[in-house]
């Protein structure tokens, strides 16, 4: 389960207005299927949060997964109202067995520890049910 949050989001509102955030929101969904095969599910979950659920996927998988949706959204083109670059944390959570509600529960936690350590990157964790394995901040 990765869960994508759009960085600074009211920011570009507040400056650009409403319907340019809303143009960021449609780039980055875009961007983000543009990465994925039919097999992923992605929902906008809140105003700039989107959630991805796959399976059968390991950690470096989704690391790398994770790092591109990074760099992707990054490198999106938005349009020559938006002057700086648009960026997303993401929180990543692998687990090797699990209900829907801890995946959500800890890629949010996660993508918050993505934006503690300042934004624009993602943490990936291996769970398995009884202990964290391992932890990657990019």
């Amino acid at each position: 389960m990765i869960i994508i949050d759009i960085d600074d989001f009211k920011n570009i509102n507040d400056t650009y207005g409403h319907i340019q955030g809303d143009k960021v929101i449609k780039v980055v969904a875009n961007t983000l299927r543009s990465l994925l095969n039919n097999d992923y599910v992605l929902a906008r979950i809140g105003g700039e949060e989107f959630a991805l659920a796959y399976v059968y996927q390991g950690f470096e998988y989704s690391y790398q997964l994770s790092q591109n949706i990074c760099r992707s959204v990054r490198e999106a083109k938005v349009n020559d109202a938006c002057t700086s670059p648009v960026t997303v944390s993401v929180g990543c959570a692998i687990y090797e067995a699990a209900t829907e509600f801890e995946t959500l529960y800890e890629a949010d936690k996660l993508m918050y520890a993505a934006k503690k350590q300042g934004k624009n990157r993602a943490v990936v964790e291996l769970l398995s049910s009884r202990e964290k394995r391992m932890s990657v901040i990019d």
